[in-house]
């Protein structure tokens, strides 16, 4: 069963907006990675795809380096389920003076295809970051991805390091004592509903990986981690379990499930730290993975 997408409410979209920002100086590497990949093919252009895109928090960045360095001209085709969140996207990118001519934004379910955006050998690069996990049949996103990349082209993936990941339960992580009482009591609290069992971890594509590179033909690049410090509120992470911001944190859970869960934990803090709410300076990031289109790819 496919997870229920918390962000075609307008209410959990802004929320999200407060909760989950990316580093700047990380997101500016990846866009440098992107430029050079493409010079170095001799490439003038860049013609880009996004598969589930948000309000940009990834993406929209890139573009800025983009358009500050002028070595590209690039173009974003990109689509989204949530109306909510294509209306955030568009603000991002008046807000990093992205021009309308270079991004052509589609209201779309990935689920049921890539749509006017779709075709065969079409995009010189794709990202698809932090949607599969609410897709169930995954593999049919992925191949729609892989069909449309020309051949060389690149897709890059992002899952969750550092610290977050211990919202999928990964208690090998480095962190504090403190921190992983926190999500293990979230886990013992949670199985009581379910079991936590989510197709796609928002810290571990290791199963798309083995797709892409076995079934779809494409060759691993390489890979960067990227981590920086964020402080956050006990109680915001709370709601982060009941809004599932990161999606890992809803599965198989309703939204009552969901909000349970977040009050035992917002008692879980208020016990813990006397009724106060204290900072955590949290150490997390992402990795991003590349892998480059074959020729010989299976793309039927």
């Amino acid at each position: 069963m496919d997870l229920p997408n918390v962000y075609l409410r307008e209410d959990v979209v802004e929320r999200f907006a407060r909760m989950l920002r990316y580093d700047g100086a990380a997101l500016d590497q990846v866009a440098a990675d992107l430029q050079q990949q493409a010079v170095a093919r001799g490439q003038r252009t860049l013609s880009l795809l996004d598969v589930g895109i948000g309000d940009g928090g990834f993406t929209v960045p890139v573009l800025a380096y983009l358009e500050r360095t002028g070595v590209l001209d690039y173009h974003l085709n990109c689509l989204d389920v949530s109306p909510h969140m294509l209306s955030a996207l568009e603000a991002a990118l008046s807000a990093h003076s992205i021009p309308g001519s270079r991004v052509k934004l589609l209201l779309q379910d990935a689920r049921q295809g890539l749509g006017e955006h779709g075709g065969a050998s079409i995009y010189d690069a794709a990202i698809v970051t932090f949607v599969l996990q609410y897709v169930e049949k995954w593999r049919g996103v992925m191949d729609d991805v892989v069909r449309a990349l020309k051949d060389g082209g690149i897709l890059l993936q992002a899952e969750i390091a550092g610290e977050m990941k211990l919202v999928d339960g990964m208690f090998d992580t480095d962190s504090s004592p403190e921190f992983k009482s926190f999500w293990r009591e979230y886990f013992r609290l949670r199985s009581e509903f379910c079991e936590f069992n989510p197709p796609i971890r928002v810290s571990d594509l290791s199963l798309v990986r083995q797709y892409i590179e076995h079934e779809r033909c494409l060759e691993p690049l390489m890979s960067r981690v990227f981590l920086w410090d964020r402080k956050v509120k006990w109680l915001e992470m709370c709601n982060w379990i009941q809004w599932g911001p990161v999606s890992s944190l809803g599965s198989g859970l309703d939204g009552g499930q969901m909000a349970v869960l977040a009050d035992r934990m917002r008692a879980w803090v208020a016990a813990r730290f006397s009724g106060a709410d204290p900072d955590y300076t949290m150490r997390w990031g992402f990795e991003i993975t590349w892998h480059r289109k074959c020729r010989h790819g299976k793309v039927e």
